[in-house]
């Protein structure tokens, strides 16, 4: 039926809503600008090349001889891509780990059956024994020949036994104790749940090579005429419109509530109708109106 909008002319609106969108400018530059994205470059590069240095484990051995040095294992190494590294999990942390976890692979994790080669029980009773004459040569101010992370362990452990004024005796028996706590829980893991001790000795983490191989293949980082040099302006155009709502003659009633949704949105909304009420979706919203 066709509907004589003459009628209408001087009706005033209902209601109304403002609306706007924000499009900004995109590949706007100022020198301000570039000078940001090229420090966060340097800054990108530079945490990428400490990573990757850091997860280079080498392993150059060093001998004094007689009249010089004899040095071996000074080569380049092959890259290994992994996505973990091993680690001392806190609550384990002890002589045995460190020195467990310096032997640990970095390109995999151990099998079920590999963790229960290293954690042997007759290893981790050589590895105590070895455990006891280090925290024996250190209390004796001799730190010869113990591995830079196990000097540390055993320097803060005893440091905190000798706040609470606990003796030599007291400090070698703490330290041992805990020594062989950790022996028998990671001995026991080794034969009832080996994936716990992934956990304990591995972290999870991004791969540096990874990350370099695929830094200028980002498809942000390579707009432009060189890679991070587009950047998104904070200067843009902003479109402000007001939609109005009208009542012209229909078989409805006044309208009593409204859903608002953005221009190009859509709603799909499902519910019993009560009696004596019919609700439509009308121009972007939805009418509840009372039959008349």
């Amino acid at each position: 039926m066709k509907i004589d909008f003459e009628r209408f002319k001087g009706t005033l609106p209902y209601a109304s809503e403002l609306f706007g969108i924000y499009q900004p400018l995109l590949g706007w530059k100022s020198r301000m600008t570039e000078d940001r994205m090229a420090r966060s470059q340097d800054s990108v590069i530079r945490s990428f090349s400490e990573r990757v240095i850091s997860r280079t484990r080498s392993d150059v051995n060093v001998q004094l001889v007689s009249g010089g040095f004899t040095v071996t294992n000074l080569a380049v190494l092959d890259v290994i891509s992994t996505h973990f590294v091993p680690r001392v999990g806190r609550k384990i942390d002890s002589i045995i780990a460190r020195v467990m976890a310096g032997q640990l692979p970095v390109d995999r994790k151990p099998t079920a059956d590999q963790w229960r080669t290293l954690l042997d029980r007759e290893l981790l009773n050589k590895e105590l024994q070895r455990s006891q004459d280090r925290v024996e040569r250190y209390l004796a101010q001799n730190t010869t020949n113990i591995p830079p992370d196990v000097l540390t362990y055993i320097q803060k452990a005893a440091d905190r036994l000798r706040w609470r004024d606990a003796s030599t005796p007291q400090i070698l028996k703490a330290l041992l104790d805990r020594e062989v706590a950790i022996c028998t829980y990671l001995h026991w893991l080794s034969r009832n749940k080996p994936e716990v001790l992934d956990t304990l000795f591995y972290r999870n983490v991004t791969d540096p090579f990874a990350d370099i191989l695929v830094y200028d293949k980002d498809p942000l980082s390579t707009l432009g005429a060189h890679g991070l040099q587009a950047v998104l302006s904070p200067i843009g155009l902003v479109h402000l419109f007001r939609q109005y709502f009208f009542e012209f003659d229909t078989f409805l009633g006044p309208p009593v509530g409204h859903i608002w949704l953005s221009p190009g949105s859509t709603l799909e909304r499902i519910f019993p109708l009560h009696f004596g009420e019919r609700r439509t979706i009308s121009e972007g919203y939805l009418h509840f109106c009372p039959i008349m």
